[in-house]
């Protein structure tokens, strides 16, 4: 996360055009404004200027600079950007230096890493992942499930995340899977959507896909409410989604 979908107090916009200005001439400067600016949008804005600026004096240069960063949030947010860059041309360094930050620091950057490596080599990001810390896998997971998906299936997706099932850890990796397979697969991405660890989740995430699943298959899908569990309240949505639909023909 690169702060720019923070909410809260925003940042003075005079200074962060004053850092956007500086981070070319002056970066000791321009850092140190922008730690001193509110977790905001403004803050991811002029973090995207001042990080442009370090990594354009190289990667051992931005890793100093990450490394001198006393802004928990600011160092994670540089460095999961940093590290998505590095496992581009070797991922598996990239893999070992964010670990080298600390534990913190892996988990933030270990779905850009993921994202990067799958796209080279799936069976070795896999077994990177798999090796790591339970906290480790499960900020990976979203990633590699959607990696999965697109170089083998849905099912070996699938497979793969059925072993972390019923952990509330690995929730956000469901919505991978559910997200991934739901214009191709509705029914088994709804199967997924009742594994979500939250009933309030699960009640969330398919109020979600409704509409898409009903402009696609709308039989298919009050055949699936009434023949299958689903959260309260789910089968009064639909209905009432269908309604409306057919209202408006």
């Amino acid at each position: 996360n690169f702060d720019s979908d923070a909410k809260g107090a925003d940042a003075n916009p005079w200074i962060v055009g004053v850092i956007e200005g500086i981070s070319s001439i002056d970066l000791v400067r321009a850092t140190e404004l922008l730690e001193e600016l509110p977790f905001s949008r403004g803050r991811g804005q002029a973090l995207d200027s001042v990080f442009a600026e370090v990594t354009s004096r190289g990667p051992e240069n931005a890793k100093q600079w990450i490394a001198s960063l006393g802004d928990a949030k600011l160092k994670s947010g540089a460095a999961s950007r940093l590290a998505g860059q590095l496992a581009r041309n070797d991922p598996r360094a990239a893999a070992e230096w964010a670990s080298s930050m600390g534990s913190e620091i892996l988990k933030s950057s270990a779905g850009e890493i993921i994202q990067e490596w799958a796209d080279d080599d799936l069976t070795a990001a896999r077994t990177w992942v798999e090796s790591q810390p339970e906290e480790i896998v499960a900020s990976a997971g979203p990633a590699l499930v959607r990696e999965i998906i697109q170089n083998e299936d849905i099912l070996a997706a699938s497979d793969w995340l059925a072993d972390y099932e019923g952990n509330p850890a690995f929730d956000e990796s469901v919505r991978s899977l559910v997200w991934n397979s739901m214009g191709e697969e509705p029914a088994f991405a709804a199967d997924w959507i009742m594994r979500l660890s939250s009933e309030d989740d699960q009640r969330n995430t398919f109020h979600r896909m409704i509409g898409k699943w009903m402009s696609k298959d709308e039989a298919g899908i009050i055949d699936y409410v009434n023949n299958n569990p689903v959260p309260e309240g789910v089968k009064q949505r639909v209905e009432m989604t269908l309604k409306r639909s057919q209202n408006q023909k």
